[in-house]
């Protein structure tokens, strides 16, 4: 198995349970394409995205994405369903290198959630995982009307290889939303984070 999908399904049981939220097995397509026609085409779909507001479950927070949202599932160890009055999932994706997931979570009543221990437990588990040699994560803090968050950007070195993750945390009351994008194609940060940057203006 390719060993970036086992380093993304490693890490996912890992986010499951610190976060919430399963990462998404991505794989590289073997297609070798040249230079020129892979940016042309890349520039197209770019321009031709369109962006849709898009309702978070039963919640009241809206994203605004250019994929389809659908309803996913992650299995939650016990210990941290006693503690949730509702968790709900969402998946998109653009294609088999850039993929996220949405995590809605309302904890129960004198639960306190922390931003920072929930990002600071999701990055040094990473760094636990075997043949990991380092991983470079940028965060910055918002906070807007009810909302708090953490913006973060990351980079993961596994074994020579790399990959990118984009999230937001935003945390409003008991209530949590975790949005979390794995992308392989650097051309692709722009995607995320004209999906993530928006959300530091929710109200």
């Amino acid at each position: 198995m390719n060993l970036l999908i086992k380093t993304l399904k490693i890490i996912g049981i890992v986010l499951s349970i610190i976060l919430g939220l399963a990462f998404m097995a991505i794989r590289r397509e073997n297609r070798k394409e040249k230079a020129d026609y892979f940016i042309g085409g890349y520039l197209n779909n770019i321009n031709q995205l369109t962006y849709k507001s898009v309702k978070i479950g039963t919640s009241n927070l809206y994203i605004k994405l250019p994929f389809a949202l659908s309803p996913s599932s992650v299995a939650l160890p016990q210990s941290m369903k006693d503690k949730l009055a509702k968790f709900e999932t969402f998946i998109f994706s653009k294609d088999k290198s850039f993929s996220g997931k949405i995590s809605y979570m309302v904890w129960k009543s004198g639960i306190e959630y922390s931003l920072e221990t929930g990002s600071d437990g999701a990055i040094d588990n990473i760094k636990t995982l075997p043949g990991v040699e380092k991983v470079l994560d940028d965060r910055e803090y918002f906070k807007i009307g009810k909302y708090e968050g953490n913006i973060i950007d990351g980079v993961v070195y596994r074994y020579g290889k790399s990959f990118q993750i984009k999230a937001a945390i935003l945390k409003s009351g008991q209530e949590v939303w975790i949005v979390m994008i794995n992308f392989l194609n650097h051309q692709d940060e722009n995607i995320a984070n004209d999906i993530i940057n928006p959300l530091k203006n929710s109200k």
